[in-house]
């Protein structure tokens, strides 16, 4: 899933990476993580399928490039299924900053339900 999740979105042509980045990294680039997830369980044992929410942060120089980066994310994520990606929704956005060494970054924040087959 975490590959997979990487790999549709290199077409926006910036460096995406699951976990992390290098610190010297260009901008923009995108960060996905695992925040919490779910198996279910039946009368048989574990599900196949497990949920998970998945945060894609988005870092950019500007606040119009995380907010246009964010918006095509969100074009390729939003109701995405495919390979192991049953199902993805948005769950939510937000629009953050991060000070570091004087320099401020600009950072969308997009949360996302993904079913996914383990």
């Amino acid at each position: 899933m975490e590959g997979h999740l990487c790999s549709i979105l290199l077409p926006l042509g910036v460096t995406v990476a699951w976990g992390n980045v290098g610190e010297t990294t260009p901008l923009p680039y995108i960060i996905l993580q695992q925040v919490s997830g779910m198996q279910d369980i039946t009368s048989d044992g574990p599900d196949a399928d497990e949920v998970a929410r998945i945060q894609v942060d988005i870092y950019a120089a500007t606040p119009l490039k995380a907010r246009d980066t964010g918006k095509s994310v969100l074009a390729i994520l939003n109701t995405y299924s495919g390979g192991p990606i049953l199902s993805c929704f948005n769950l939510s956005n937000r629009a953050l900053t991060r000070a570091t060494d004087g320099n401020v970054i600009q950072r969308r924040s997009l949360d996302f339900a993904v079913t996914y087959r383990s």
